[in-house]
């Protein structure tokens, strides 16, 4: 376990102060830790117009060990819920249409209020993001647990992005087009 973390500090930081406003508020009003969830590690995501990489993104996710995913729609107009249908009938995404402008925080608020106590851990990224792991066949759910775990008062990790640009193609889907730059 340490080799893993050893290797975790070069691309994650420990979040070892409070989180951020957007979130202490609901962290403090935390009471009980239940001690077992029903997830181990559940992603929010807000999106619109995502439909044509939603599915895929949706899918890696689960690939990688996401149990579940909170996906806030804010107005698409691209027919994103029926193309999540499949995924938000079997229990594997919950969809939740959000509208208004500058909806990011208060989905994040939204999430952190209803789903507090059915994940021991929640991510919170962009559609246009990936969660990564370093080796073949980990868990990304492993690899937060694997630190968290052994880090009592870390209110959170912070991950590293690399960037990844298209090299001027246009085809898709995200994972086949991007390159590494």
């Amino acid at each position: 376990m340490s080799e893993i973390v050893g290797k975790m500090k070069k691309s994650i930081k420990f979040a070892l102060r409070q989180p951020g406003q957007a979130v202490a508020s609901v962290i403090n009003r935390l009471t009980v830790e239940p001690d077992v969830f029903d997830n181990k590690l559940g992603i929010v995501v807000i999106i619109k117009n995502e439909g044509p990489y939603i599915e895929e993104w949706v899918r890696y996710h689960l690939l990688v060990g996401a149990d579940i995913i909170y996906i806030y729609d804010n107005e698409s107009t691209d027919n994103t819920r029926q193309i999540l249908e499949p995924y938000i009938s079997s229990g594997k995404v919950v969809y939740k249409y959000f509208p208004g402008i500058a909806m990011q925080l208060p989905a994040y608020n939204d999430a952190l209020r209803r789903y507090k106590n059915s994940c021991k851990y929640i991510a919170f990224i962009d559609a246009d993001e990936f969660l990564f792991p370093l080796n073949e066949g980990e868990s990304v759910a492993n690899i937060v647990s694997s630190i968290l775990d052994v880090e009592p008062k870390a209110g959170g990790l912070a991950v590293n992005w690399r960037m990844f640009g298209s090299s001027f193609h246009e085809e898709k889907p995200i994972t086949s087009r991007n390159q590494l730059r």
